[in-house]
C-alpha cells in the first residue's frame, strides 16, 4: 500500500501573505522539526510545488531524511508572476501602485508581469479533478512512501480529491 503524506509549507518571510518568498527563520526552524519527526517514516520521495517557501521546505526535509527533493510543476494554488522571488521592499517599490489598486477590491486584477487573479485561481479548482488525476498518475508512479510539500493543502476539498484520485488510480 502506497501512502502520501501531504504537507503545507513553513512560515514565509512576508507579512504580505500572497507572494512567492522564501521561509523566515520560523518557517525553517518548522522544517527542521518536521524533518526530525519525518526520519524514521521510511520515506522515499520527496516533491513540492514550484513556490520557493514549499522548494525551501522540502529542501531542509531533505537534508535530515536523506531522501533528494524535487520540484513538481502545476501544482501551485497560484502565479504571482513579478512578484515571485521578490523582497517585500522590491514590491512596494516596484508595484506599489498594483498594490493599492488591488486593496481597494474593486475589480479581480491579476498580478502583475504574467501573474494570476482569484478568477484563475477558481478556474484551477474548477479543472482540480483534471489536475488531481495528472498528480495522482504521478504519485501513483512514486516510491511506496512519499511526501508532497506544496501551499494549499489546507483546503479540504482538492486534499479530498486528491486523496480520492490516488485510491482509484492505485486500485
Amino acid at each position: 500500500m502506497k501512502e502520501l503524506f501531504l504537507i503545507r509549507h513553513g512560515r514565509q518571510d512576508s507579512p504580505l501573505c500572497n507572494v512567492d518568498v522564501g521561509l523566515s527563520s520560523e518557517g525553517k526552524k518548522q522544517a527542521d522539526l518536521l524533518g526530525k519527526r519525518l526520519k524514521t517514516y521510511g520515506i522515499e520521495k520527496l516533491y513540492s510545488s514550484e513556490l520557493i517557501r514549499a522548494i525551501e521546505t522540502a529542501d531542509i526535509i531533505s537534508d535530515i531524511i536523506g531522501v533528494e527533493s524535487s520540484p513538481l510543476a502545476d501544482i501551485e494554488e497560484i502565479h504571482f508572476g513579478g512578484f515571485t522571488g521578490k523582497t517585500d521592499e522590491q514590491i512596494r517599490s516596484l508595484y506599489g501602485n498594483f498594490q493599492k489598486e488591488r486593496r481597494l477590491h474593486k475589480a479581480d486584477i491579476p498580478f502583475p508581469v504574467g501573474g494570476e487573479c482569484g478568477a484563475d485561481v477558481a478556474l484551477h479548482y474548477c479543472r482540480g479533478k483534471d489536475r488531481a488525476e495528472r498528480t495522482a498518475e504521478r504519485i501513483a508512479a512514486l516510491g511506496r512512501r512519499t511526501c508532497l510539500v506544496q501551499a494549499d493543502v489546507t483546503d479540504a476539498q482538492s486534499v479530498q480529491e486528491m486523496q480520492r484520485q490516488v485510491k482509484e488510480t492505485l486500485g
